[in-house]
């Protein structure tokens, strides 16, 4: 069954350019809201799970509970800060000396697995908050 696109997928989609890099629901909504205060919250947060879920932006999920979402981008990592919660992109090339890439598929070969995605998340302080 093909899905249908909603005005207000469209809405929320379109709002999403005028986030930060990795943005909480909280984020778009606000933006949302100015434009189209009669949207709900639960409008908003449906139609961002259902973009998440159809690969248009991709979900992060930090180990403090937090959901954050951001645009399509190469495979990356993320370093959150402990004194502001910033959160910014660590490009896997830098890590490359440590091959992270093979991780999914150490863990697939090693326990019969099929891995769609893994996560790791780099926590210290920012040069900011140093």
């Amino acid at each position: 069954m093909k899905e249908r696109n909603t005005l207000q997928r469209k809405i929320v989609s379109d709002a999403i350019e005028y986030c930060p890099p990795h943005f909480s629901i909280e984020d778009l909504y606000s933006i949302i809201k100015e434009e189209y205060p009669s949207i709900s919250k639960t409008t908003v947060y449906r139609n961002l799970r259902q973009l998440a879920k159809n690969s248009q932006i991709r979900q992060v999920v930090l180990h403090d509970g937090l959901e954050r979402y951001e645009r399509n981008s190469p495979f990356h990592y993320h370093f959150k800060c402990v004194t502001c919660d910033g959160i910014f992109d660590i490009d896997t090339g830098v890590l490359s000396q440590v091959e992270f890439g093979k991780i999914s598929k150490l863990v697939e070969e090693s326990y019969a697995l099929t891995v769609e995605q893994h996560y790791v998340m780099f926590k210290g302080n920012c040069n900011s908050c140093e």
